[in-house]
């Protein structure tokens, strides 16, 4: 069965609406209930994407299904909220990355559900541009921040740690050696020749045997 992606409604001039559709409109907020942690709702998403015969392995079918844990459509899956009602979606988005800005206090059950909306409403060109739209009249930081996570959205798997580290993108080669740098560091030999300021004495040779010795026992001879 082919993924579920959002059907984002065009205008007549082609460019996507941000009005609420009529499901929208007549959607009443649901009464406030526990957040579901991060674990339970991509669960519950990958069973719904199973039901229907999807792919789990396809992570823009999986986000679809994910449910908002927060806010007026607080129990609508992303997929919904992209399709009926865009113009809250960039909205909310633009408050996700202004209260970032500012230092976000969410729950981490929150904060988890939020990212994932962030990374979903990044994946597609249509939600993209409704976001950058209803962000025009937010602050230039806000603005960056949401380009950003935009760009970052094409890195390659094993690269995403360095970016949150650095913030910009190294080349396989270049990763490459930075792990091989990490798993294999560089082992020391101790200059032993060098003259001591102090004669060495007797326990101190016997000390430098044991080691010895025992480097040659466990195989770690430099």
């Amino acid at each position: 069965m082919p993924p579920k992606y959002p059907s984002i409604r065009r205008g007549r001039d082609g460019i996507p609406v941000l009005y609420d559709s009529d499901a929208a409109r007549q959607f009443k907020e649901r009464a406030w209930f526990p957040p579901q942690t991060a674990s339970q709702v991509e669960n519950l998403a990958k069973e719904c994407v199973r039901e229907r015969g999807g792919d789990v392995n396809d992570r823009k079918d999986v986000l679809g299904e994910f449910v908002l844990q927060s806010g007026k459509y607080r129990g609508q899956k992303f997929c919904w909220l992209l399709e009926n009602c865009p113009g809250y979606v960039g909205w909310f988005v633009g408050s996700i990355l202004e209260d970032r800005v500012k230092g976000d206090k969410s729950s981490v059950t929150q904060m988890a559900n939020k990212d994932s909306l962030l990374m979903y409403c990044s994946m597609f060109e249509e939600s993209r541009a409704i976001v950058s739209q209803k962000l025009s009249g937010r602050s230039k930081k806000i603005q960056d921040e949401w380009k950003r996570l935009c760009e970052k959205r094409n890195v390659v798997p094993g690269q995403q740690f360095h970016l949150l580290l650095s913030g910009r993108e190294l080349s396989p080669e270049a990763l490459r050696r930075k792990v091989r740098r990490i798993a294999t560091p560089k082992r020391v030999t101790p200059n032993l020749k060098q003259p001591s300021r102090s004669p060495a004495t007797a326990d101190d040779m016997r000390l430098l045997e044991a080691v010895q010795e025992f480097e040659v026992e466990s195989g770690n001879v430099f």
